[in-house]
């Protein structure tokens, strides 16, 4: 009795017109349509079925690729109108109430194959860590916790600055430079209000340390030039700038 809605996508076509992997190209695909189904349905939220085990691999991926306090967190329960109410169940347990219930499921062939980066963590890292460290799942569950906590203070300490050393005015961003000196870490300062701007934190460590006036950074669509009491964020007036 319960409705199915079923949308097939050409993956190829969206990796070769956006130049993403086959993964992200799947996901973004399956989101925006889930965000047109919500809109359709008048429903405020997306329930996703993420669970805990899901959550350690996102941390493990993300430590892999380089990441911080945020990426280390895994997988938020609540993502703007996406919901994740399992985060708090491992795998086994799932399996074992749905057992319980003599209730049949269907496993994605493709999650057994190690070809994708997450496979590769979820089937042959993970184990072998588990192995090794009998304790280590319930440690690395106790750790994003904590890392969620650190986050929260974090962001507290940016939105802090944000209220004496940022001010906007007509869309440019003028960050102080004398109070970012006085930051235990200017450049990850920087890097909590430029990442979202599309500066890289390469470009955010640069900029902390540039002693010369008039230096300028692009991202896609930002410039940021430093001045003498300030650094400046305004938007480029096209896309032709390199990157540096």
């Amino acid at each position: 009795g319960v409705p199915l809605t079923l949308k097939h996508f050409d993956v190829e076509q969206r990796c070769r017109t956006m130049g993403e992997s086959v993964e992200l190209a799947c996901r973004n695909l399956r989101y925006q349509w889930f965000e047109q189904l919500r809109s359709q349905e008048g429903c405020k939220y997306i329930a996703v079925a993420h669970h805990a085990d899901d959550c350690i691999e996102t941390m493990m991926i993300n430590l892999l690729r380089t990441t911080g306090i945020k990426g280390l967190r895994g997988i938020r329960p609540l993502n703007g109108n996406i919901m994740r109410p399992l985060l708090c169940i491992g795998r086994q347990d799932i399996i074992d109430y749905l057992n319980d219930l003599r209730q049949d499921y269907v496993t994605d062939s493709t999650n057994l194959e190690s070809d994708f980066v997450r496979n590769k963590v979820r089937n042959i890292i993970l184990p072998e860590i588990y192995r090794l460290f009998p304790t280590a799942r319930q440690s690395m569950l106790a750790t994003m916790s904590h890392l969620h906590a650190d986050s929260l203070l974090a962001d507290a300490a940016v939105n802090a600055f944000k209220d004496s050393g940022v001010t906007t005015t007509d869309g440019d961003t003028y960050i102080s430079r004398q109070a970012l000196s006085l930051c235990p870490s200017p450049s990850a300062m920087l890097h909590a209000l430029l990442y979202p701007m599309g500066f890289t934190p390469q470009q955010c460590g640069q900029i902390a340390d540039t002693t010369r006036v008039g230096a300028r950074f692009y991202s896609h669509n930002k410039i940021a030039e430093v001045a003498h009491r300030h650094i400046i964020v305004t938007t480029a007036p096209d896309h032709s700038h390199p990157y540096s």
